[in-house]
């Protein structure tokens, strides 16, 4: 009998431990050499294409390359590598600078599936999926989590890892719940012990990561879990309102893709009917400028346009050389101001170029009598990024447009991607961008009034959203 227990005893070790090996293979498949690679291709890249340092504060890149290379090496596993990688970058304060996930990382992800919502600085729970009936529920509020206040956490756990120009839209992207935590994996097996509000009374749950996939045999659960999700991105779509009392059509874009070209085509007709229209671009992350350049033309009531344009960082070993001979083996009061302008630039990797002419001009192809004549209004905030804020820097050329809102996000210019051997895609953004008057927008665009639109954003009715609009802009237009 003893023989036997014994026997399985060690059968349960066994699989135990076959299955710590497979978790543990999965989770160190790259070496500490490949990483000490990676992380010297990443600082390359960074150091000769990045083109915002300027943006960066205190931005010493050798410094700060030679902190992170410990921090780098003693990663326990390709999760804490990959975290500490994108750690690293968002110091870059960059929407165009991140990485993408390991392919062998990808399926391994874990979520909250719970959104909140804030207001007047208070955090509520917004949808919930019915995995979570038992613990939180839609209004509940959030007090503490793991201990610590909603701010400590956010400035513990998610900035740290938030992509944005500006502390306050890295902040503001900062979100309790869905994706607020993305670098969480299965493999952390990661719970969240939440201090609750609810009906005036205090509670305590813990709240589990949730990984999909182990749920893949259970179809009531898989069929909560994509309830959640219909429920989320069914109140992303783009949406088109109109209030013919006081003159104005609203249009909300999502992003900038396919579906902005098409809901723009199929809705101007309706646009032009009003002598105000109310582009949306709150939450848009960008897509593609290719698909806002028919809306550009179109609600441009110009002739002539001006682009938006770059510039990129030159690298000239002669230049660089040059200026070594002088800053080593000169007196500093010896070097002409016109020989450090010259060559300085280059030995401090602070050299650029423009990237084809500064100010670009061109034609507008679209007939006068189809562009739009009204007044445009642009709404923006801090999660407003890449193709919309181009959008928005091509518009604000015209004097009919005003900008309303806070500043972008700073996700402007040309990523430069790169393949690392990990299978983690590499973005730096390799430009410094400027708007049609020559202004430096790369950490995020200025709107013309400021106004803190969250609370207006989180309203789901569309109408009673657009009458919180007009009003906004009927204050303005009378001060």
């Amino acid at each position: 009998m003893q023989s036997k227990k014994m026997k399985i005893l060690f059968i349960i070790l066994l699989l135990l431990n076959l299955n710590s090996f497979a978790q543990n293979n999965c989770l160190n498949k790259i070496s500490q050499e490949q990483k000490q690679y990676e992380f010297s291709v990443i600082f390359r890249e960074l150091y000769y294409n990045f083109a915002n340092m300027d943006n960066v504060p205190n931005g010493d890149i050798d410094s700060m390359y030679r902190a992170y290379i410990p921090l780098i090496m003693d990663t326990k596993d390709d999760c804490d590598y990959t975290r500490e990688v994108y750690k690293f970058l968002m110091l870059f304060n960059n929407g165009h600078v991140s990485v993408g996930l390991p392919p062998h990382l990808k399926d391994s992800v874990a979520n909250m599936l719970f959104t909140t919502i804030e207001r007047e600085g208070r955090v509520f729970v917004d949808n919930v999926c019915k995995i979570y009936e038992d613990k939180i529920k839609k209004g509940d509020e959030i007090l503490f989590i793991n201990g610590l206040t909603i701010e400590q956490y956010k400035d513990k756990y998610l900035l740290p890892f938030a992509s944005g120009a500006n502390v306050t839209a890295k902040k503001r992207s900062c979100q309790i719940g869905f994706e607020g935590e993305f670098f969480t994996f299965v493999f952390d097996k990661k719970v969240l012990e939440l201090s609750i509000k609810r009906n005036n009374r205090l509670e305590r749950v813990k709240i589990p990561f949730i990984y999909a996939q182990e749920f893949a045999n259970d179809s009531v659960k898989m069929e909560q879990i994509n309830e959640f999700y219909h429920a989320i991105y069914v109140g992303q779509n783009n949406t088109f309102v109109v209030d013919k009392k006081n003159d104005f059509s609203y249009i909300k874009f999502t992003d900038c893709y396919d579906d902005f070209h098409n809901f723009f085509v199929e809705k101007y007709d309706s646009i032009r009917i009003y002598n105000n229209l109310i582009i949306d671009l709150t939450d848009n992350g960008g897509g593609g400028g290719e698909y806002t350049e028919l809306a550009q033309y179109v609600l441009l009531d110009m002739d002539s346009l001006y682009a938006v344009w770059y510039k990129s960082k030159i690298n000239n070993s002669l230049y660089k050389a040059k200026a070594t001979s002088r800053i080593y083996y000169s007196n500093d009061k010896d070097v002409s101001q016109e020989e450090k302008k010259l060559y300085y630039p280059y030995f401090y990797n602070n050299a650029f170029e423009n990237i084809g002419d500064s100010i670009k001009r061109y034609e507008n192809h679209i007939e006068s009598s189809i562009r739009y004549k009204g007044n445009i209004y642009i709404l923006v905030n801090n999660r407003t990024a890449s193709a919309a804020e181009y959008f928005t820097a091509m518009l604000s050329q015209s004097p009919k447009v005003k900008v309303l809102g806070t500043q972008t996000n700073g996700c402007l210019g040309q990523p430069l991607v790169t393949k690392l051997p990990s299978g983690m895609t590499l973005f730096i953004n390799s430009s410094k961008t400027f708007d049609t008057k020559g202004k430096d927008i790369s950490n995020g665009i200025m709107p013309d009034y400021y106004c803190d639109l969250e609370e207006i954003i989180s309203i789901p009715n569309p109408k009673k959203r657009l009458k919180k609009y007009i009003s906004i802009i009927k204050k303005i237009e009378t001060q």
